[in-house]
């Protein structure tokens, strides 16, 4: 039903020398019937910004997502297999799943890639000590 390229306003704008592409509306939603769902949102990162916590279920689609897809990458592995790692470590801390599991496998799916091991393990290290972080609100540097 919505496609991004359609223009979503909510008062019809003021169009000079053409008259308005959409000159009737298409839905009406009345605001009294609405609602939001909001999640609690407790830890805040590192940078300041709120975490958010996922559920088992949420945070097992995240990780089949990027177990499925952090094997296909081409360019900018150690870029790719950086950011993964960090949602994989912030998962890891809300006890979604084993720290040194999901390591291991990470390591798994570089030995597909081959190359420099040690670089791809550093990689994964430094990416759960930044995850970690993230979700402890903390600057310090122990893991």
């Amino acid at each position: 039903m919505f496609h991004p390229i359609q223009p979503i306003y909510i008062a019809r704008p003021t169009f000079i020398g053409m008259r308005d592409p959409c000159n009737e509306t298409i839905a009406w939603i009345s605001g009294n019937d609405q609602t939001t769902h909001i999640t609690e949102q407790e830890d805040i990162s590192f940078h300041g910004r709120i975490e958010e916590q996922y559920t088992k279920q949420q945070a097992e689609r995240m990780r089949d997502r990027v177990f499925r897809d952090l094997p296909m990458v081409d360019n900018h592995r150690h870029f790719a297999l950086y950011n993964s790692s960090i949602w994989i470590a912030k998962l890891c801390w809300q006890g979604h799943f084993d720290l040194d599991e999901m390591k291991d496998e990470l390591e798994g799916i570089t030995l597909m890639w081959g190359g420099n091991n040690k670089k791809d393990r550093a990689t994964i290290e430094d990416a759960f000590r930044d995850g970690y972080k993230a979700m402890e609100g903390s600057n310090s540097d122990q893991f």
